[in-house]
This record gives C-alpha cells, structure tokens and sequence, in this order.
C-alpha cells in the first residue's frame, strides 16, 4: 500500500492531494505555513536538516500539520534548493528554499519552478523566479526564502516564522481597513439613500396636496353629472327597460320552439333506436342463413370423398380390364398357331370381351353423368342461397 492510499484509509490527506483542488485561501495557507515553519525549526534545533521538504510529505489531518521523514532520492523537483541541484548536500537554508517553493503553491496555486524535463527544471531553479503572488508582503517573505545564494538567504526558520506573523498582521489590517472602507461607504450611501427618500417623502406631499385640489373638484364634476344623468339618462333607460321586457318575451317564444324541437329529436331518436333493432334482426337473420349454408356445404363436402372413393375403385376396375385384355392379346399373339383350329372358340371369347368392354363404358358414362348432376345440385344450392343474404 502507497503513501497516499494509507492517509486516505486514516482520513487524512497530503498537502499535494489538497493542492488538486487549487490554491488555499490566504487564512488557511498562513496557518498551515505557521505550522510547517514551527516544524521546521524543531527540527533544526535538532540540528537535523529534513533535505526533502515537498507537499507530498506534508500530512494534513484534524487541522493539524505533520512532515513525513523524507526519503534518499537524488531526484530534482520544483522544491529543490539551487545547491542542492549543484550537488552540494543540503543544509538548513536548503530547507528554508524549500519551504519558499510550498508556501509560494499554496498561496498561488501553481509550483514555484517549472521545466518538461529534469534539466529544464534545474535551469530553471539556478536561473529564474518566480511570478508576483499579488502581495507585496508575501512577494518580500518569498523573495527572502527563494534567494539563490545560500547566503542570501534567510537564515533561521525563527526568522521566518517572525515575518510570517507580521504578514498575518498586515493581512488582518489591510481586512480591517477594507472593512471600514466597506463600512463608511455603506454609510454614506445609506445618507445618500435617506436624503433621497426625504425629498421624495416632500414631493410626495406636494403631489397629495395637488390630488385633493383634484379630488374636489371631481367631486363637482361628479354632482353636475349625476344631475345629467337624471335629466336625460333616466328616460333613455326606461325605454331601454321596455325593449328588455320584449327581449324576455322573444327568449320565452325560442324556449318553447326549443322545446318542440326536443320532443321531435326524442321520436327522431326512437325511431332510430327502433331501425337499429330491426337491422339487429335483419342481421341475425343473415346469420342464421349463412350458417345454414355452411352447414350444407359440409354436408356436400361429406358427401364428394365417397365419390371420389368410387371414382378411384371404377379407375382400378377399368385398369384392371385393360390388364386382362394385355394379357389376352400376349395369349392371343403366343396361340396364333393355333387361332386356325380354335376360331370359333376365340370368335365367342372375343365377343365376349367386347361386351364386357361396352358395359365398362356404359358404367364410366353413368358415373360421368352422375358427378355432372352433383356439381349441377351444389351450383343450384349456392345460387339459391344468393337471395337470402340480400
């Protein structure tokens, strides 16, 4: 399990993961470099250099502060002193640089140092600086941190921690003073409003003043036409009374007129109620006729397999007769030696075949004419059920 995945399990963060979110505000950002710098210091008095100071080894949990051991890595970041990239071993003002580079991505939101590749980022760390913060105070505080000359540099973290107390101060005057500011200008705005309100509270009454003049003489006005009204209005609406009563009258004749209306609607409705019963028979009428028809149409369709059942034996009977006359004439070719001696025999057995023939077609013609009249009978019914369905 990683570093960050066992604060998250401990409900802490580091300060790298709180950075994701964007820079901290300037309150917190004070407090949580108080504590670091308190930190840093213990550990100095020590006389122990941490060499690794970073966001990601900074715990913050509970409002609290804790810096992780740091780990051997010859690695460059944005948090490594110049020196320290020139290869000499860090000292405690290599943490003070270090700790310039974390306060200056917590005020901003952004790292101190950039560069695409590990010499870029050095170079940059030798070379250049960083852009304003904004504040004046912060910009000196950093400037005294982030100085690349070691000597420089601010020496103790006690040093620090002073500075950043004084631009605590300076931060809660310059809120004070913003809110005074804030304060006078709500007042004077608030005198402003009220001297507004004061002249309009005056013009007010003068306009009232000028409304009851008005109002009186409305009233006037009012008197004179009501005794218009009575002296010309009064007849017109007793006229327009009379031609009302007439309207009532006129209504009345419509309502009866309605009323005849309605009752023929209502026969108008019986009879149609009466036509739709009368289709309702009409119809089961029809019903009740088809079904007979179907009814007769099985019958026939029960009637036809036998006949055709008939049909196949006669067809079997006729194949029959012509097997047997093949066979008579193979005998008949086999004996034609002896036809000479047996003709008068042959003569009675060849007219006899020919009699059995004559019956075989009588009966094909018979069975011919019965299925013609069947299929005549079948046509006669379905013909006269036509009408029916009409």
């Amino acid at each position: 399990m990683t570093i960050p995945d066992t604060l998250t399990t401990m409900g802490s963060q580091t300060l790298s993961q709180r950075l994701t979110q964007g820079r901290l505000p300037f309150d917190e950002a004070l407090r949580y470099a108080m504590m670091l710098a308190e930190t840093l210091r213990n550990l100095h008095d020590t006389g122990q250099v941490h060499g690794a100071v970073s966001p990601a080894g900074i715990v913050l949990a509970d409002s609290n502060l804790e810096l992780s051991p740091a780990v051997p890595s010859d690695e460059i970041t944005p948090y490594t002193a110049p020196e320290v990239v020139s290869g000499r071993p860090a000292e405690t003002v290599s943490d003070i640089f270090s700790y310039g580079a974390v306060l200056y991505e917590m005020l901003t939101g952004r790292v101190a140092f950039e560069g695409a590749t590990p010499a870029a980022l050095a170079m940059n760390i030798v070379n250049s600086q960083p852009v304003s913060t904004g504040s004046p105070a912060a910009d000196r505080l950093l400037a005294s941190c982030l100085a690349k000359d070691p000597a420089s540099r601010c020496q103790r973290m006690h040093k620090v921690i002073l500075e950043l107390k004084l631009l605590a101060v300076a931060a809660r005057k310059a809120r004070a003073a913003a809110r005074r500011d804030s304060l006078e200008a709500t007042q004077e705005k608030t005198a402003q409003a009220l001297s507004l309100a004061q002249s309009q509270i005056a013009s007010f009454s003068e306009h009232l003043a000028a409304l009851n003049e008005r109002s009186s003489s409305a009233e006037q006005e009012l008197q004179s036409l009501n005794d218009h009204i009575g002296s010309r209005l009064i007849p017109k609406l007793e006229s327009f009374a009379e031609r009302f009563t007439q309207f009532e009258q006129s209504l009345s004749s419509i309502a009866d007129r309605l009323g005849s209306l309605e009752q023929s609607v209502a026969a108008l409705g019986d009879r149609a109620a009466k036509a739709n019963t009368e289709a309702a028979e009409r119809f089961t009428q029809v019903e009740g006729a088809v079904s007979s028809i179907r009814d007769r149409l099985m019958r026939v369709d029960g009637q036809v397999p036998p006949i055709v059942s008939r049909l196949q034996q006669l067809e079997a009977r006729v194949e029959a007769a012509n097997q047997h006359a093949s066979e008579a004439r193979d005998r008949v070719a086999a004996d034609l030696l002896q036809l000479e001696t047996q003709l008068k025999e042959h003569a009675a057995a060849l007219e006899s075949s020919r009699t059995a023939g004559a019956q075989t077609d009588d009966l094909v013609e018979g069975v011919i004419e019965m299925l013609e009249s069947l299929q005549s009978s079948v046509l006669e019914q379905s013909e006269g059920g036509a009408p029916g369905l009409d």
